[in-house]
């Protein structure tokens, strides 16, 4: 029975380690956060949940239409707050490294140019995720105990260039009421844009 217990405890152990694995996350601000970019604004600044290690891997950049338009690093990875040095166990690699909670990722230069030439204001950032990998995602946090290091999931930043464009919506208010068998006479409504270019159909 004694055997039998260790086996569990051990099992329970392994489970617990395994979750961990993903437990590095982007904090919820930043989640919501849509970051404007233009010729002089090429930096995002994202803020984690727990402090962390910014690797290299191909981050993917969609239009607004979710067509791909560049793959790469970015050109820059700076962490900006106050750094702690934590030990780290990525891909076998144990080493000691400073870490960050919060850090400025730089687009690289052909990610801006690729952004220009698409003409668009939307855009989105999947960040570098590869489970096939030696290194696996973008971020890494501090290991515990040895076991392999957490790391952030694949994670979507929403970014604008110049600025970002407010859907058009169209309200329409009735200043009639109707009787509940809505036998009423027809109402006729007048529809008139403040743009004088606007068309209605």
């Amino acid at each position: 029975m004694n055997i039998f217990n260790r086996f569990i405890f051990t099992l329970f152990c392994l489970l617990a380690l395994s979750t961990q694995t993903l437990a590095l996350d982007l904090t919820q601000a930043t989640k919501d956060t849509t970051y404007i970019l233009s010729d002089t604004q090429h930096t995002i600044r994202v803020t984690l949940d727990d402090y962390a290690v910014a690797f290299g891997g191909g981050n993917l950049f969609f239009d607004e239409n979710n067509n791909q338009i560049d793959s790469r690093n970015f050109g820059n990875n700076s962490g900006v707050d106050t750094g702690v040095a934590l030990p780290l166990n990525v891909a076998g690699m144990r080493l000691t490294e400073t870490s960050h909670k919060i850090w400025d990722l730089t687009l690289d230069s052909a990610t801006i140019a690729a952004i220009k030439n698409q003409g668009g204001k939307r855009f989105t950032i999947k960040t570098y995720y590869n489970s096939a990998n030696r290194i696996k995602s973008l971020f890494y946090g501090a290991n515990i105990n040895d076991a392999p290091s957490p790391f952030m999931p694949q994670r979507t930043i929403n970014l604008c260039w110049e600025s970002c464009p407010v859907s058009a919506t169209l309200t329409i208010t009735s200043i009639n009421t109707f009787p509940a068998n809505e036998k009423a006479a027809s109402t006729t409504h007048t529809l008139t844009a403040n743009d004088p270019a606007a068309t209605f159909s």
